[in-house]
């Protein structure tokens, strides 16, 4: 599964963390959102717009602080213990509920973390993030069809959202529906930065729907794109 939430994210609080202080913290967050209002480009962050927006709204209480600490030391219960205060103090804080369902999903409960991410979005939160690991937590639980369900709503939300693709492609593997995910990895193969690891993928599928030479022309166009990197890494 691909969550795409909490390594890059929690990166950024770990570095602020060790430089800034709350109050100093608070009025980075204050400019970002200025300059992301004003149409401006925030020379210290190299993240998304949406995930700009996700940084800057949170760290409302010391609850927030101590869950990410209680994340960096890998003691999951307690952070989604204080994420949950967080969220009782800022019951629209998006990225407290983004993590904690990561938590949850650590923690193998899916069903809290469908529970929470219903909340969320009962609350017009709105997030592909939120569709992404709802759908992760369907599938868990065996709910297949609502799972595609929420990977798909993710996709609308977000056409280049690779983790989502990734995702709708185990499923319908899956699912036996090799032709959808075959389809799905070729519009892949179009933003994905591992369109080898695509290729191979598509010759998989092939593959498995017993289409055998398509399989073995995806496998070698894999193969040639693989060696022509190589080739060009040595002459770098």
């Amino acid at each position: 599964m691909q969550i795409e939430t909490t390594d890059y994210l929690l990166s950024l609080y770990h570095e602020a963390q060790s430089k800034l202080s709350t109050t100093q913290l608070y009025n980075k967050r204050k400019h970002l959102i200025e300059c992301y209002q004003a149409g401006q480009n925030a020379s210290s962050t190299k993240e998304l717009p949406e995930t700009i927006l996700c940084y800057c709204n949170a760290i409302e209480d010391i609850y927030f602080i101590r869950a990410i600490h209680a994340l960096n030391l890998e003691t999951l219960n307690k952070a989604t213990y204080y994420f949950e205060r967080c969220l009782s103090k800022n019951p629209l804080d998006i990225l407290s509920y983004l993590l904690l369902s990561d938590t949850l999903l650590k923690l193998q409960r899916p069903y809290q973390t469908i529970n929470i991410l219903q909340k969320a979005l009962s609350l017009n939160l709105q997030h592909p993030r939120i569709q992404n690991t709802l759908g992760i937590a369907y599938r868990a639980v065996g709910k297949q069809a609502l799972a595609e369900k929420q990977f798909l709503i993710a996709l609308e939300k977000k056409p280049s959202f690779t983790s989502a693709m990734t995702n709708l492609v185990s499923l319908y593997i899956e699912l036996h529906q090799y032709h959808k995910a075959i389809n799905l990895l070729k519009k892949r193969l179009f933003i994905a930065n591992d369109k080898t690891f695509t290729m191979k993928k598509i010759g998989q599928c092939y593959l498995l729907a017993n289409q055998l030479p398509k399989a073995i022309f995806w496998y070698r166009l894999a193969k040639s794109r693989a060696k022509s990197k190589a080739q060009l890494t040595l002459v770098k």
